[in-house]
C-alpha cells in the first residue's frame, strides 16, 4: 500500500550526527552594518550565572558586572544573535545596549549607532526597565512619556538609516512572572532563595556562601563564630549591592515594583496591565513608522506571548532576574519566531534538579531512560549514592550514578551543573563527572573534584562545551574515585544541558506546544521539509504514524515547496485530564518533545449537548461572537460575529447544489469516507480536513473550484482497521479556515481521482482569516446552570478552547 505523497528522502549532513534537519544558514554575509539599542538582557548581563573556580567574594566583583556577549542575542559570535541570522558578523554590529537602560536613553543609544555611516539594520530591546520600577511607583504618565521617547527615537531612525533599511523591535516578556515562578527557588549563588535576593536580606545569605567569604576576608580558622559570619555577609551584600547600582540604578533589589516582598498583589497587577499597555504602544507605534522614509519596522510580540513557557532554568542564579545562558537562548528563540522568514534555530534545555529522591520522573520521557546506578544499593533514598536536600550526593569507593539526554537532533551541547567538595581530604579522593557519544562504550571526563578540599556547601558551577559528544546515545557519568575515603561525597545540583544547532531546523512539531491546554477534538500538527515517516508517541505509547505531505504554503521559503505539513485529527478527552507528554520523530530520529495539559469534559467524549453562548467584548469592545457547541470538536466553534448589525444567518446562504457524500463512490475505490467539514456545517479557526481511505495512491482536494491539493495521507486510524484490514488509512490537511473568508464555501474531495464528496459548508471568519495578538477569557454555564466551564482564546487554533471545568460540568 502506498503511503506516502512523493516521498522524499532526508539529506545528512556530513560530520553532523543527527544535522538532518537543518539547512544552511538564513544569510552568508549582510552588507552594511547592525545597531543595538537595548538595556541589560540584550547586553547578556549575569547570563554566566556560576562562578567556575572562584571563591565567593571574587566571584561577586568579577562576575557581577560580567557581559555574556558571546551569549547574548544582541553581539555574539555564536548563530543566536540577530545579527549572526542575518550574515552580520561581530565585526560589523555596533552595540549600544546597557545596563539599566530606559526608553529615555533609546535616543541617545540610536545616535550613537546611526554614527556609523555603514548603518543600515537596527535592532531595539527597550522596556523591562520602565516595568521594572521601585517599589511603590504608580506608573501615572508613564506611558504617556514613552510614546514621546519612542516617536523623538524612531524619527531619528527613520531620517538617517538608508531607503531600504530595516528595525527589528522586539516587545517586553512579562517580567510579573518572574515572581511566582522563582521566589522560592533555592541554591542560588549568594543567598538562600530568590525571595532573598530581591530583598537583599542579609540574614539569608547562604552559610556556604558567607564561609567562603569570611575564609576570603580574615584567613582565621575561628571564621565560623556568628559575629564575623555576619561581618561576611554585611561584606557581600554590600559587594552584590554596588553591582546591582551600577547595572540597574535603583537601591534595592532587581524589580522592586514587582518582585520585593513588600510589594503586593496590586502591584504585581499594575505592573502586568502596565506591561500589556507598553507592548500595545510599541506595536501601534511600529505600525505607524513602518515605510517612512522607505524604512521597514518590523515588531515582534512573540516574547510577551511564548510558544514555550518561562522556566526557572531560563533565569540567572546570580541574581534571579536576568536570563541564563538557557534564557538568552530561549529568549532569541521567541523573539525570532516572531519574525516572518527568520526561521527558528533548535533549541532544548534538558534540567535535573534533584528536588526529589526519585531516578525517573513522569516529565522525563525525552532523557534516555532514567538515573541508573553503579556499585550501590540501587535506591535514590539510601547508600552512598543518594539524593538528599535537594542534591545529589556522590560517595563510596567506585560508585557511580549515570543518564542519557537525546541529543540527536543538535550540533552544539552545553553542560553545566553545580558542585561542593564535602570533607575530601587527600588528593586520591576525588569525584569526575564523565561523558559518552556511544552509550556508555567510551567515556571522556569532563571534571575532577578533588581533595584536599571542603567548599563548605557552597555551590559553584561552570559551562562544559560538549557539542563533540552530541548525538543519539549521549550520556553523562558522576563516577567516585576507586580509593574514595569514608565520609567523603561530591554534592551536585542544577545538572542541565542546553543544546541547540547553527542552523536553522527544516522540521517543526507545532501542536500540542510544551504549557499549553488541550481539550476536544484537536490536531497534532507541525511540518518537515523532507520526511518519509513522521510519527508520534504519547505519555511513552509505541510511536504511530502521522501522515505528511499537506500543503503548507508558509514553509515555501525553508523548504522550496509547499507540501510539508503533518497532521492527524484526536481525541484530547480520551487522554484523560491531566499532565501529558508527546514525543515527535522524523524518520526515527526524537526531534521533539511537549508537556501539556488536558481538559475533558465527562469521560472524555460526550455526546447530546448542546449550548449556543454570546461572548461581549470580542474581538474588539463593541462587538460579539456567537460560539456553538459542536459535537464532532468536542468543543465551541464560533458561528456569527457581530460588528454592529446584528448577527448573518450563515446557513441562509446554503445552495443545497452541491451533492454530497456519494456512498457509491466510496465503496467504488475500495473503501474510504470524507468525514470533515461535512456538509451544511459552520467552519471556524483552525481545523482539519480529514476523512479515510483503505487503498489510495493518491487523496486531493478542491475548494471553491481551484486547482487540486494534495493531503497527506497514511496517519494511524485504529477505528478503520475492521474494514480495511490495517490502520494507516488517515487523510487530511490542516487548514485555517479563515483565511476563505466568511460565507459559504464549496469542497470536492478526490481518491485517486474518483470524487467521493461534494459538500457545501459556511467559515466564520474573524479578521483577516488570521488574528494575532488577541487575549480573551470567559466562562459560561454549560451544559446548564449547574455547571461552569471556562474558555480562553488560543492564538494557535484561531478559537476558544476549554481551559477549566467544573467536576460535574458533562452534567454526570
Amino acid at each position: 500500500m502506498h503511503r506516502l505523497l512523493s516521498p522524499k528522502r532526508l539529506p545528512l549532513c556530513a560530520g553532523l550526527l543527527g544535522a538532518a534537519f537543518v539547512v544552511t544558514p538564513l544569510a552568508a554575509s549582510a552588507a552594511g552594518k547592525i545597531g543595538i539599542i537595548g538595556d541589560s538582557m540584550a547586553a547578556g548581563t549575569h547570563s554566566l550565572d556560576s562562578c567556575g573556580s572562584l571563591d565567593i567574594v571574587e566571584c561577586v566583583e568579577e562576575r557581577g558586572g560580567y557581559q555574556d556577549r558571546a551569549w547574548s542575542y544582541a553581539r555574539g559570535e555564536h548563530a543566536w544573535p540577530l545579527a549572526a541570522r542575518l550574515g552580520f558578523t561581530p565585526a560589523q554590529v555596533v552595540d549600544a545596549a546597557d545596563d539599566g537602560e530606559e526608553w529615555k536613553d533609546a535616543y541617545d543609544q540610536a545616535a550613537q549607532v546611526l554614527s556609523d555611516p555603514a548603518l543600515d539594520t537596527v535592532m531595539i530591546g527597550l522596556g523591562a526597565n520602565d516595568i521594572c520600577q521601585p517599589s511603590g511607583h504608580d506608573y501615572a504618565g508613564d506611558l504617556e512619556r514613552v510614546a514621546g521617547h519612542i516617536d523623538r527615537t524612531l524619527q531619528l531612525l527613520t531620517d538617517r538609516l538608508p531607503e531600504g533599511g530595516t528595525i527589528y523591535w522586539s516587545a517586553v516578556p512579562d517580567v510579573a512572572g518572574l515572581y511566582d515562578m522563582l521566589r522560592e527557588r533555592d541554591h542560588n549563588l549568594l543567598f538562600e532563595s530568590c525571595q532573598a535576593t530581591w530583598d537583599l536580606d542579609t540574614d539569608r545569605v547562604s552559610d556556604g556562601a558567607a564561609q567562603d567569604a569570611c575564609d576570603h576576608f580574615f584567613d582565621n580558622d575561628l571564621c565560623r563564630l556568628a559575629d564575623t559570619q555576619e561581618e561576611a555577609k554585611d561584606r557581600l551584600v554590600s559587594l552584590f549591592l554596588d553591582r546591582l547600582l551600577e547595572s540597574q540604578g535603583v537601591e534595592e533589589g532587581p524589580c522592586g515594583k514587582i518582585l520585593s516582598s513588600s510589594s503586593t498583589d496590586e502591584d504585581r497587577r499594575e505592573a502586568r496591565e502596565f506591561t500589556a499597555a507598553l507592548n500595545g504602544l510599541m506595536r501601534e507605534k511600529a505600525a505607524a513608522f513602518d515605510g517612512r522614509n522607505g524604512v521597514r519596522v518590523r515588531y515582534s510580540e512573540q516574547v510577551y506571548r511564548p510558544t514555550r513557557p518561562l522556566a526557572p532554568e531560563h533565569i540567572s542564579r546570580f541574581d534571579c532576574y536576568h536570563p541564563s545562558r538557557a534564557g538568552q537562548v530561549f529568549l532569541a528563540d521567541q523573539i525570532w519566531r516572531g519574525f516572518d522568514g527568520i526561521r527558528p534555530l533548535g533549541h532544548d534545555v534538558f534540567v535535573e534538579d534533584f528536588a526529589a529522591p526519585q531516578y525517573c520522573r513522569a516529565n522525563d520521557a525525552a532523557w534516555n531512560g532514567c538515573w541508573v546506578e553503579a556499585d550501590d544499593d540501587d535506591d535514590p533514598a539510601s547508600g552512598n549514592v543518594r539524593i538528599g536536600d535537594g542534591r545529589l550526593q556522590v560517595g563510596g569507593a567506585g560508585t557511580s550514578l549515570e543518564r542519557g539526554f537525546a541529543l540527536g537532533g543538535y550540533t552544539h551541547a552545553w553542560l553545566s551543573f553545580n558542585w561542593a567538595r564535602d570533607d575530601l581530604d587527600r588528593a586520591l579522593d576525588y569525584v569526575s563527572v564523565d561523558v559518552s557519544a556511544d552509550g556508555g562504550a567510551s567515556w571522556a571526563e569532563v571534571a575532577r573534584f578533588a581533595g584536599d578540599g571542603n567548599d563548605f556547601g557552597l555551590h559553584r558551577g561552570d559551562y562544559h562545551d560538549l557539542s563533540d559528544y552530541a548525538s543519539p546515545e549521549t550520556r553523562i557519568r558522576f563516577r567516585a574515585s576507586p580509593g574514595l575515603g569514608s565520609g567523603d561525597r561530591v554534592l551536585f545540583d542544577n545538572v542541565q544541558f542546553i543544546a541547540w544547532n547553527e542552523l536553522p531546523f527544516t522540521a517543526w512539531p507545532e501542536v500540542p506546544a510544551t504549557g499549553s491546554v488541550q481539550s476536544g477534538v484537536g490536531l497534532i500538527r507541525g511540518w518537515a521539509c523532507e520526511a518519509e515517516a513522521v510519527s508520534v508517541s504519547i505519555d511513552g505509547g509505541d510511536p504511530f504514524p502521522v501522515a505528511p505531505g499537506g500543503g503548507r504554503a508558509d514553509t515555501a521559503g525553508v523548504c522550496g515547496d509547499a507540501g510539508n505539513g503533518y497532521g492527524m485529527v484526536w481525541a484530547w478527552g480520551l487522554l484523560g485530564n491531566g499532565t501529558h507528554r508527546i514525543l515527535s520523530y522524523f524518520d526515527d530520529a526524537l526531534v521533539g518533545h511537549a508537556e501539556f495539559d488536558v481538559v475533558a469534559l465527562g469521560d472524555g467524549f460526550v455526546t447530546g449537548l448542546a449550548g449556543e453562548y454570546v461572548l461581549n467584548g470580542f474581538p474588539n469592545p463593541g462587538e460579539r461572537v456567537l460560539v456553538t457547541w459542536s459535537e464532532p470538536d468536542q468543543n465551541f466553534l464560533i458561528t456569527g460575529h457581530d460588528t454592529g448589525g446584528g448577527f448573518a444567518d450563515l446557513s441562509a446562504g446554503f445552495t443545497g447544489s452541491s451533492r454530497g457524500i456519494d456512498a457509491d463512490a466510496e465503496r467504488q475505490v475500495g473503501g474510504a469516507h470524507h468525514e470533515s467539514p461535512a456538509q451544511h456545517t459552520i467552519q471556524s479557526g483552525v481545523g482539519l480536513i480529514r476523512g479515510w481511505a483503505c487503498e489510495a495512491e493518491q487523496v486531493t482536494i478542491s475548494i471553491d473550484g481551484g486547482a487540486p491539493i494534495a493531503l497527506s495521507y497514511g496517519s494511524s486510524r485504529a477505528d478503520t482497521a475492521g474494514v480495511c484490514g490495517d490502520a494507516d488509512n488517515g487523510f487530511g490537511m490542516v487548514f485555517a479556515w479563515g483565511l476563505l473568508g466568511t460565507g459559504v464555501h464549496r469542497l470536492q474531495t478526490f481518491v485517486d481521482g474518483v470524487e467521493i464528496a461534494d459538500v457545501e459548508f459556511a467559515v466564520q471568519a474573524i479578521g483577516n482569516g488570521f488574528v494575532e495578538g488577541l487575549e480573551a477569557n470567559y466562562t459560561i454555564a454549560f451544559p446548564d446552570a449547574s455547571s461552569l466551564v471556562d474558555l480562553s482564546w488560543s492564538e494557535a487554533d484561531q478559537n476558544f478552547r476549554i481551559i477549566a471545568v467544573q467536576p460535574d460540568a458533562a452534567g454526570d
